[in-house]
């Protein structure tokens, strides 16, 4: 038995990544989500927080997901703010956290994941690929939550 012998079943040949392929694996998960008219973007809510996932790039060959905080906070949490997010990304290496001023004085927050696919990816990769974005984003959120209780309490109070 040689040191880097392993009985592996080789998975499927990766594939051009594309948009029916992007909502291929959202099926196959049995996630719920819309997609808008031209099918360039899908769209759900986990947790109560938008995910919009699309392409990207040149020829579509990134996949891009994007997730909302479902709270906002007042401009003056901004520092604080910026202090978890910058924690967070020393400390994990996804999702990259935007955090977004409104013109109405409020901060929104967001979580982006993006994967080049340019040589191609597997169905494996890609639904790898959509649970990372989506566990990470909902984990960051879920610390949101607990550091301002007072957000979720205000955006349960507007369902």
């Amino acid at each position: 038995m040689g040191f880097f012998t392993k009985d592996v079943t080789p998975n499927a040949a990766p594939a051009a990544f594309t948009f029916d392929r992007l909502t291929a694996a959202l099926d196959a998960n049995e996630w719920n989500y819309g997609t808008d008219d031209e099918r360039t973007e899908a769209y759900g809510t986990w947790d109560d927080h938008p995910f919009t996932f699309s392409t990207s790039g040149k020829d579509g060959e990134t996949l891009y997901v994007r997730a909302r905080w479902a709270r906002d906070l007042p401009i003056d949490a901004q520092p604080g703010l910026l202090i978890r997010v910058n924690d967070w990304h020393a400390d994990t290496h996804w999702p990259k956290v935007v955090v977004r001023a409104f013109d109405d004085g409020t901060l929104g927050v967001f979580a982006e994941l993006s994967v080049n696919y340019r040589s191609g990816v597997t169905d494996d990769q890609l639904t790898d690929h959509l649970n990372v974005a989506i566990g990470t984003s909902l984990s960051f959120f879920e610390q949101l939550d607990e550091g301002y209780p007072e957000a979720v309490a205000k955006a349960q109070e507007s369902n």
